[in-house]
């Protein structure tokens, strides 16, 4: 009977281990809205792995665009009350703006 607190806690120990290995464990998501035709930061300073959840806050529509070392992103039409989420997985500095609204720019710095 000794035996089991002592598999459950080598059970346990590798299943914290894994998760604090993991990359998605540790990555993290910043929100952006979108608002009067604005995003609602003009520089953002995130780390490789974490993501930008981008909220239209607004009432048309908008289209994120990302381009950066990581490459293009395109995340399609946001109707107004949608959200979609870009992953930024490489470092450098990116440049966001909106396909519909040129006025909308905003930059991602990502270390």
């Amino acid at each position: 009977m000794r035996l089991v607190p002592l598999v459950r806690v080598v059970v346990c120990s590798v299943v914290l281990y894994s998760l604090a290995a993991s990359p998605s464990a540790i990555a993290g998501e910043v929100s952006v809205g979108q608002a009067h035709q604005k995003f609602s930061e003009d520089a953002v300073s995130i780390k490789a792995g974490d993501s930008i959840k981008f909220v239209n806050d607004d009432n048309v529509a908008h289209n994120v665009m990302s381009a950066g070392p990581g490459g293009s992103k395109n995340a399609g039409l946001q109707k107004a009350g949608d959200s979609t989420t870009i992953l930024y997985d490489k470092a450098g500095e990116y440049r966001v703006h909106c396909g519909i609204h040129p006025k909308m720019k905003m930059t991602v710095k990502v270390d």
